[in-house]
């Protein structure tokens, strides 16, 4: 009986190791809110928001280079939580 929480524990840690890891990979190369979100990371809301409002900025002059910027910082700021999330559950 042992043996089985054992397992059961290992395998809660590898699942969350594992949601790490896909988290990391979406935030690094689609949307960093998304992989956040899986994560179960409470900054996604807060990633997504930057998103949204880069996407409407993007439709004016100036807007584009304030969009960039935003994205750039949810980009990094989504390697950050995804490189921290992945070494916490190691």
């Amino acid at each position: 009986m042992a043996r089985r929480k054992a397992r059961r524990s290992s395998s809660g840690s590898s699942d969350k190791h594992l949601f790490a890891v896909i988290g990391l990979l979406i935030n690094v190369l689609f949307l960093p809110w998304l992989g956040t979100l899986i994560m179960k990371r409470k900054e996604w809301l807060t990633l997504l928001i930057l998103w949204i409002v880069g996407f409407i900025l993007i439709f004016t002059i100036i807007g584009i280079f304030i969009t960039i910027l935003l994205w750039v910082i949810a980009w990094i700021w989504g390697l950050i939580i995804g490189i921290q999330e992945v070494q916490k559950t190691m």
